[in-house]
């Protein structure tokens, strides 16, 4: 009889024990997922703010100093040559810094390491979806440029065309819409005098810059496939081969305009405010490459879209409050037909995302 109550005592024991051991399990995990959701949230906050504050702060300065005093196309396009040129120098470093003493490369196989030939492709790319976009400033304004890059569905579409990929109708109808959007924007300037043909060139380098922009983000994706190099890799590779593309655009553009001119001392000038300016231009889009590449490590590209596209929208309505530019009524019609394409375009991503996600019922 002792024995049973000795032996229910120690039972009763060790039950408690391993309850008291489950509480405390349990409060822990519950603690830990607090701690995981406010790490997270934070994380979130330093990416949204990151790229806001740094493309916002870069835009400011951008249409500062596109549309100063000089007049002169071909002294212009020395300029954006030698602005991008500085601007990827200053991304090359912040990303060399990060992989050599923040976060160390780990030591990967020959096969899973970035050939010259990649690095070449990814340099190209990236210089000239740069140098594209900056240099439609010299023929559009602000407003026109910014909105236009905010549409990446269309250079997915192109390249997916030049690649015979199919994608689903509701896509090209967002396509189509974002097109007509930016067309009738800019309308009204391409039917001024002397505008037109300005504009035309102006939404020619913008088309140019989606379409190496496309391509930049399709070669990115099956490097990421194929040899999973690590974002801040791709941020060193790219910004180090358009450095050196850069500086044989301005070569080129340099000794064209002296060959035009018949005037070896033809070429832009910087003055102590250029190069000012040039610094925070080149700091500010440093920064937020490294916040661009840190959130798709870790959000992934979907999340980035919808940060950046947003952002491109704010910006878009800061340069016409700060600069004051003339936001009519058929370019309110348009901002909102190009909007509301691009807010149905993320949306129907994510949903597509998420039903491939659900698993499959037996």
């Amino acid at each position: 009889m002792s024995r049973k109550k000795s032996t229910s005592k120690r039972g009763a024991s060790v039950a408690k024990t391993i309850k008291e051991s489950r509480t405390k399990t349990d409060n822990s995990s519950l603690v830990q997922s607090d701690l995981t959701k406010e790490a997270s949230m934070i994380t979130t906050l330093i990416c949204v703010g990151g790229i806001w504050c740094s493309y916002l702060a870069y835009g400011y300065v951008q249409e500062l100093m596109f549309f100063g005093e000089t007049t002169d196309k071909i002294l212009k396009l020395q300029f954006t040559a030698a602005l991008i040129g500085i601007h990827c120098f200053m991304a090359y470093v912040f990303a060399l810094i990060v992989n050599t003493f923040i976060r160390p490369r780990p030591a990967v196989n020959d096969s899973h390491a970035l050939t010259s030939t990649e690095t070449n492709y990814l340099g190209v790319y990236h210089a000239l979806t740069m140098l594209c976009s900056n240099s439609a400033l010299i023929f559009v304004n602000y407003p026109t440029q910014a909105l236009a890059k905010a549409c990446k569905l269309l250079p997915v579409l192109i390249v997916g065309l030049i690649y015979r990929k199919k994608y689903a109708f509701q896509r090209y109808v967002c396509g189509f819409l974002v097109t007509v959007g930016i067309l009738i924007f800019n309308s009204k300037r391409i039917q001024q005098d002397g505008a037109e043909d300005n504009s035309t060139i102006g939404l020619l380098l913008l088309f140019g810059s989606l379409l190496s922009d496309g391509f930049l983000c399709t070669f990115q994706q099956t490097l990421r496939e194929r040899k999973f190099p690590n974002a801040y890799d791709l941020m060193e590779a790219s910004n180090k081969k358009a450095t050196m593309v850069c500086g044989f655009m301005f070569a080129v553009v340099a000794a064209a305009g002296m060959y035009y001119t018949q005037d070896l001392s033809y070429h832009y000038t910087f003055t102590t405010e250029d190069a000012t300016h040039a610094f925070a231009l080149a700091l500010c889009g440093a920064a937020g490459q490294l916040f661009i590449f840190y959130t798709i490590q870790t959000f992934g590209p979907l999340f980035l879209t919808i940060v950046t596209t947003t952002r491109k929208f704010f910006t878009v309505i800061f340069s016409i409050l700060i600069y004051g530019h003339s936001f009519k009524s058929h370019q309110k019609l348009a901002f909102l037909v190009v909007a509301g394409a691009i807010v149905f375009d993320i949306v129907y991503t994510h949903r597509l995302k998420h039903q491939k996600q659900k698993p499959k019922k037996a």
